[in-house]
């Protein structure tokens, strides 16, 4: 996804699991914390009825 600002900047995006009910978003901080600091949260939350 494309999002358009003082510049032009491309957001990656993935979903885990599937819910009718709570659906959660994560955001990492930017540099020094990547998107790996989540994947311990790919293994629990969908388990739990969580979409990510």
């Amino acid at each position: 996804m494309q999002v358009h600002g003082p510049g032009m900047f491309q957001v990656w995006t993935r979903r885990s699991g599937a819910s009718a009910g709570i659906k959660l978003l994560l955001l990492h901080g930017g540099p020094g914390c990547s998107h790996e600091t989540f994947e311990v949260f790919d293994r629990c939350l969908p388990e739990a009825g969580i979409e990510l």
